[in-house]
């Protein structure tokens, strides 16, 4: 049985350490602004990016890519304790 990943063309990857943090600053500002607009927000890259570099160092990052293009991420973070 081919893949769900596979049959879309998409290829699922883990980045590891964080090199291209632009290209997820530019996916956020191209999926989020419209959204957070409508909510009274704005998103700002240069804020998006601080975010990013304080959240990656406690998180995996596993990256989506279509044609070698970043389309989606998700950052995986471990539950605090308690939680």
């Amino acid at each position: 049985m081919q893949r769900l990943d596979e049959a879309a063309g998409l290829t699922v990857a883990s980045l590891g350490p964080l090199d291209p943090l632009d290209e997820l600053v530019a996916l956020d500002l191209l999926t989020l602004a419209e959204h957070t607009a409508a909510s009274g927000d704005v998103l700002d890259a240069d804020s998006q990016r601080q975010l990013l570099e304080r959240t990656l160092p406690t998180a995996e990052l596993l990256a989506v890519r279509r044609d070698g293009a970043l389309v989606a991420y998700a950052l995986l973070r471990p539950l605090e304790a308690g939680r």
